[in-house]
């Protein structure tokens, strides 16, 4: 969702966006399972099972998983090739989600559609308000010339590209503790957009960097969503929720720096596939 509304606004491949998030995805698991495996190890955890799982074992959850697996890949080919639009794709996802439900899994009951029904109606609905009056302050931004301040008083700052996405990430996390995710993508990807392009840096490359950093403020008091939700569901404070996810934190960050310092891990993909 949050690559959808930043290629939205910024006017960006959701293509390029979607393929270039494949790597840094991957990196970004193999960093937060370090971080499990350093909490587990602290905390003297026993494992929940007395052997490693077997390439037998790995095959076979391959096999009943193979739908969902198949569908990013559905979704990449459809959009490089121009078979569907992003807007298309979207439609597709959802019927495809409905027949692998339905008639695969034999999982999706009639309640439970309706149920979905509902949730996605209303978060449709409140993305949609959103995105309405995000016109209004378009309009604000380009009359006051915010993009061009933004560049000026930044380019004062520093000219180096990477201190100045240190910067603006620094900037989003800050602002994903006070402020909802969607907004901040709303309100600061026309901002940041003419900066970021002022200095060179590829906005199929910023767009995984933007999302990840305000990804990270679900995590943080004291709007973080994902930290409430989490707390109620495990029945533990929100204190000792944030203070425990700390390790996940840092390995966000660490992503993150990673992206910076190595842009062509985000971009070889998207320009291997659409050249």
């Amino acid at each position: 969702m949050g690559l959808i509304l930043y290629g939205s606004v910024g006017e960006i491949s959701i293509g390029k966006l979607f393929t270039a998030g494949l790597i840094p995805g991957i990196m970004m698991t193999i960093v937060l399972m370090f971080a499990v495996s350093v909490s587990a190890k602290r905390r003297n955890y026993v494992p929940a099972r007395e052997k490693r799982v077997s390439w037998r074992e790995i095959l076979l959850a391959v096999k009943d998983g193979i739908w969902a697996l198949l569908f990013p890949i559905f979704l990449i080919v459809f959009m490089r090739f121009g078979i569907m639009t992003a807007s298309e794709s979207g439609a597709f996802s959802a019927v495809y989600a409905m027949f692998v439900g339905k008639f695969i899994y034999r999982e999706l009951t009639w309640e439970s559609f309706l149920v979905s029904v509902r949730d996605s109606t209303k978060d449709i609905a409140v993305v949609a308000l959103i995105l309405a009056l995000s016109g209004i302050f378009g309009y604000g931004i380009v009359y006051d010339r915010i993009p061009q301040v933004m560049t000026e008083g930044l380019m004062a700052i520093t000219g180096n590209r990477y201190v100045m996405l240190g910067i603006i990430c620094l900037l989003l996390i800050f602002m994903g503790m006070f402020i909802q995710t969607t907004v901040i993508r709303l309100m600061m990807t026309p901002i940041l957009i003419p900066v970021i392009r002022s200095v060179g840096i590829d906005p199929v490359h910023f767009g995984l960097i933007m999302m990840t950093c305000c990804t990270s403020g679900i995590m943080t008091p004291p709007v973080g969503s994902a930290l409430y939700a989490t707390s109620s569901i495990m029945g533990c404070s929100p204190e000792e929720t944030f203070k425990e996810g700390i390790p996940f934190f840092l390995g966000i960050i660490a992503t993150v720096v990673i992206m910076i310092i190595f842009p062509d891990l985000v971009l070889w993909l998207p320009d291997l596939l659409f050249k």
